[in-house]
């Protein structure tokens, strides 16, 4: 036992005794490079690998109106189905694209596209494949229009499994540059007021086309009590077609129900 006074050491104490003032420590650090921003198939996409679904919209969210008035049928098969055997329009994005070399040397194509449903397997005879395997790719939206029909296996029995063959693939970016001649929407008799016409005059203002650019019309679908419709073409205004067009008419106006298309009745 220590007497009062004497000094205890410790372990502790000799190291404390033997330590040395510590020298500067060097930190390197590393300045990250700045990466380019994902565009939105990319981020989507990384979602569908990783949670193996699409997280934070969908690739045709945008092509909406265009897919409602372009398309003939969805992709449901319950739908497609009633359509077998006629040429039909149908829009999505391509999740699978690539070549095929026949036994008699032919190269063709076979992918499939996607929409909000389901999807379909579509399929490139050999003159149609050589124009257009430069022109579609994987996560490309299409519009496509082809004879749609029952899939053959490889003994060339019917199989229960669809398929288009394709006869025409458009970008669904150029169906909205250069081929929507309408901008429809949809709207109740009530709402169709001198106050509501008003603000709708003054704001398409901001919408009308240069000269020279693609323009569309706008036409009114009112529905009334008794469950009429009467379809009002506004021939005064040609309108450039664009995304914030469609976001005034939703934001602004309120209309929710609109489409596009390339005639005044779909």
């Amino acid at each position: 036992m220590l007497s009062e006074g004497a000094q205890q050491v410790t372990v502790f104490t000799v190291m404390i005794r033997h330590i040395k003032p510590a020298a500067a420590v060097k930190v390197r650090v590393e300045v990250l490079e700045e990466a380019e921003e994902w565009s939105c198939m990319e981020m989507l996409n990384k979602e569908r690998e990783v949670l193996g679904m699409f997280l934070s919209g969908h690739p045709l969210d945008e092509f909406r109106p265009e897919l409602k008035g372009f398309t003939t049928v969805s992709l449901a098969y319950d739908d497609l189905r009633k359509k077998v055997d006629s040429v039909v329009a149908v829009g999505g994005v391509v999740t699978q694209m690539r070549s095929i070399e026949t036994k008699r040397g032919d190269t063709i194509g076979v992918g499939m596209i996607r929409d909000f449903h389901s999807e379909v397997e579509l399929f490139f005879k050999k003159d149609t494949w050589e124009n257009l395997r430069d022109r579609i790719s994987e996560d490309d939206r299409i519009l496509v229009k082809g004879l749609l029909g029952y899939k053959r296996d490889k003994e060339r029995k019917m199989t229960e499994e669809l398929q288009i063959t394709v006869e025409e693939v458009v970008q669904l970016d150029t169906v909205r540059e250069s081929m929507v001649n309408y901008v429809h929407v949809c709207m109740d008799s009530v709402m169709f007021s001198d106050a509501f016409l008003s603000k709708m005059e003054e704001g398409i203002q901001q919408y009308v086309a240069d000269m020279g650019e693609h323009s569309c019309e706008l036409v009114c679908h009112v529905e009334t009590e008794s469950g009429y419709e009467h379809a009002i073409v506004l021939h005064k205004y040609k309108l450039h077609y664009t995304q914030e067009l469609l976001n005034w008419l939703r934001q602004d106006l309120g209309i929710m129900k609109l489409w596009v298309s390339p005639k005044v009745r779909r």
